[in-house]
């Protein structure tokens, strides 16, 4: 299952984005900055689209995502505060007109506070945090199971808490909850402990790796990236106060290719892992992710909108970023996956399979009946099922081709990768 190299994908993407999100990646200093900057903007936006919707596998969802930038100390993830900037004139009007209303959720105070909070807002709410640790105490010093608030608001689904003092119950209903975090992989493994721990598979996880050069303090791109972010927040607040007073909510929709070639894509990576279930979830979440990334691309577009759609329509461009995104997060996610102990004995039996594959290919003919190769199989102790698996992984791969009923020959391509 480990990943040996991940790829990077926000200047490969950045033509395709919308001008705020082009801004973010050419402020960047080097490409894996570049993606944490791009995605950091992109969860911490997410927490800002009101009136922004789509329809999902029967379920209405926003934009809403959670987002892990997990990195040693000093790789540069300090970095990301330039992504609250972003959201400053918004909690600045909201501390001149209302006090109690807050999007940032005080992720240094207990659990109780952080649903107070996100009551307060309607259930709107961004929990913002450069160290991890500081709601990995929240969710120890917290009553009843945190988590399991955390990984409901992932879905809209609706949260109850107690208020202890006055013994009234509290419902936040449809919850629109966006996380970033970022922290060290220890942190990250406090976090979420394990495969099994719903948190996983919700989170999009990002490895940074680490900076040792010594970067100039003194670089004049510094002040130059607080003009540009300080601007990009301007405009990203005259869009929130847009769609914030929209008549009616607007509807996100793929068009019909897009929804063939989405369901395509995901049913292949799907059905190449078919052999982990503790990674499937991550899987179809990555989906429901991807679809939300593609969302909150094509709601930035709305900028240069003189009037707000009743609907908008993702464009190929669009669908074509969120895909080459999540291409990369999957990577990451599987990274991530092979620290984890059910992700170790996965890629050990991940190992052992590929090994078989390699030794069943070199043994096979140049030109053999599927009978030929079953008898192969279990010189290999390799059972007729699971031959008959590689059998079709070595089609779909191009390295087998079949050429009657029942006959096979190999081709050209018989470099195993994976």
């Amino acid at each position: 299952m480990k990943t040996k190299t991940i790829s990077n994908f926000a200047f490969e993407v950045k033509d395709q984005l919308p001008q705020i999100l082009q801004s973010v990646v050419n402020h960047s200093a080097s490409p894996a900055e570049a993606d944490m900057m791009l995605m950091g903007t992109i969860t911490t936006l997410s927490a800002t689209l009101p009136n922004i919707y789509g329809i999902y596998d029967q379920n209405t969802i926003f934009p809403n995502l959670y987002l892990f930038v997990n990195a040693k100390a000093s790789a540069g993830k300090g970095r990301l505060k330039m992504c609250k900037s972003l959201i400053k004139p918004i909690i600045q009007e909201q501390q001149t007109t209302s006090s109690t209303q807050s999007l940032l959720l005080p992720a240094n105070s207990s659990a109780t506070a952080i649903y107070q909070q996100l009551a307060l807002n309607n259930g709107h709410g961004l929990i913002f945090e450069t160290e991890a640790d500081t709601l990995n105490i929240a969710m120890r010093n917290g009553f009843g199971n945190f988590s399991d608030g955390l990984r409901k608001a992932f879905h809209h689904e609706s949260i109850s808490y107690l208020r202890r003092k006055e013994n009234e119950r509290i419902d936040i209903n449809e919850p629109h909850l966006s996380i970033l975090l970022s922290g060290t992989p220890k942190q990250c493994r406090k976090l979420i402990p394990s495969a099994e721990n719903g948190l996983f598979s919700r989170f999009a996880i990002l490895h940074l790796e680490s900076n040792n050069s010594w970067n100039d303090v003194f670089c004049k791109n510094n002040e130059s990236n607080i003009l540009a972010y300080s601007l990009l927040a301007n405009r990203i607040y005259e869009l929130y106060k847009r769609l914030r007073c929209a008549e009616k909510p607007i509807e996100f929709k793929f068009t019909d290719k897009q929804k063939t070639l989405f369901n395509q894509h995901f049913n292949g990576i799907q059905q190449s892992l078919i052999d982990d279930d503790n990674f499937t979830a991550s899987v179809r979440r990555i989906g429901l992710i991807t679809y939300r990334i593609a969302m909150i691309i094509s709601a930035l577009r709305l900028e240069n909108c003189n009037m707000l759609p009743s609907t908008i329509q993702c464009t190929n461009k669009t669908f074509e970023a969120a895909l080459s995104i999540s291409k990369s997060l999957l990577q990451h996610a599987m990274l991530f996956y092979s620290s984890l102990p059910e992700g170790e004995e996965a890629a050990k039996q991940h190992t052992q399979k590929e090994q078989q594959k390699r030794t069943l290919l070199q043994m096979m003919p140049s030109q053999f009946s599927r009978k030929e190769l079953v008898n192969i199989g279990q010189t290999l102790n390799i059972s007729v099922r699971t031959t008959d698996t590689y059998l079709r992984e070595f089609i779909a791969s191009q390295q087998v081709e079949n050429i009657a009923y029942g006959a096979f020959r190999k081709t050209e391509h018989q470099n195993l990768s994976a």
